[in-house]
């Protein structure tokens, strides 16, 4: 479907890439990364608002690096709605069909408003409209042109939690519904591993991983995407056989015969806290301290030391 091959885009202070993926005909694909990563400079770039200095990109087989934006067919969206304010929510979801000469407008945009639930919407002024509204009549108005790819870059991140809750769960049900490819960038783990097929972790203008979200949780391949997803126990070990050492002396059995120098992240859900030695086969069962008990909100985290190193469960 998008074939992204060896891209770079030099910007001077900052360099995109070189980069190397694809995304296939119907895949919810999201990019995440700190601020700064390039995340929305690749986004931009597929759209055709950047020139890349090497490489190129392939949209269903068709070459199109140097294709202007009106030429590729693809909708963006951003998170501040970008509606027109001199227009309607009817007109402002027709614009695009209504530039590209298209038969049946009113058909079509009044179909698209009732996927979207915002048909009662279609008289109303865009400055009226409520946050979530105004998202929803942005999707229509990217969706309503049948794109082959849809952009989002932060689509969600300014709304409220319910209303951003509201529309993760439409974006997603329009992406499997409509067949449509998307692409989104945010900087919400939860957001990408609730909503993506695939993830891309970015780091300084590179792919630091991609894989599915099981992977990225389960197997991140570095100490920077495990600090991404939240893991707070990591450790670098040197590994011993099947035995991983921390810089404390904690040996950790961990299944795989090597040696060599590493780190393991170890996710609160993989330790139970217990105040009896357990009757099991785990081959991993210390003895520790609890140090401090936090409250936050509806969940506590306890902090224990075992042997020097310090475990957040």
């Amino acid at each position: 479907m998008v074939r992204v091959e060896e891209l770079k885009v030099d910007l001077g202070d900052f360099v995109l890439g070189p980069l190397s993926f694809s995304v296939e005909k119907g895949e919810f694909f999201t990019i995440i990364g700190p601020t700064g990563s390039g995340k929305t400079v690749l986004l931009e770039t597929i759209a055709g608002l950047n020139t890349p200095s090497q490489g190129r990109i392939v949209l269903n087989g068709r070459d199109i690096t140097q294709l202007p934006p009106e030429k590729r067919g693809i909708s963006l969206v951003y998170q501040d709605f970008a509606l027109f304010p001199h227009m309607n929510v009817f007109e402002n979801i027709a614009y695009g069909l209504r530039i590209r000469g298209e038969k049946n407008v009113d058909e079509k945009v009044k179909w698209m408003a009732e996927l979207l639930s915002i048909d009662h919407l279609l008289e109303r002024d865009p400055e009226t409209l409520s946050g979530g509204e105004k998202q929803r009549v942005s999707l229509a108005r990217a969706l309503v042109i049948d794109p082959p790819l849809l952009l989002m870059d932060e689509p969600f991140s300014s709304l409220d939690p319910r209303t951003r809750a509201s529309l993760r769960k439409l974006s997603r049900e329009l992406n499997v519904k409509l067949g449509k490819t998307f692409i989104m960038v945010t900087h919400d783990m939860e957001e990408a591993l609730s909503l993506s097929d695939r993830i891309a972790v970015f780091k300084d203008g590179k792919v630091e991983q991609l894989g599915t979200p099981e992977e990225i949780v389960k197997a991140p391949k570095s100490p920077f995407v495990a600090s991404l997803i939240g893991i707070k126990n990591l450790f670098p070990v040197r590994f011993e056989g099947e035995v991983a050492i921390t810089g404390k002396g904690l040996k950790i059995a961990v299944g795989e015969g090597r040696s060599e120098k590493g780190f393991i992240a170890i996710g609160p859900d993989e330790i139970v806290l217990s105040n009896e030695k357990p009757k099991s086969s785990a081959r991993n069962v210390f003895k520790g301290i609890v140090k401090e008990v936090l409250r936050l909100g509806g969940y506590v985290e306890v902090l224990v030391d075992v042997g020097g190193e310090e475990f957040l469960v």
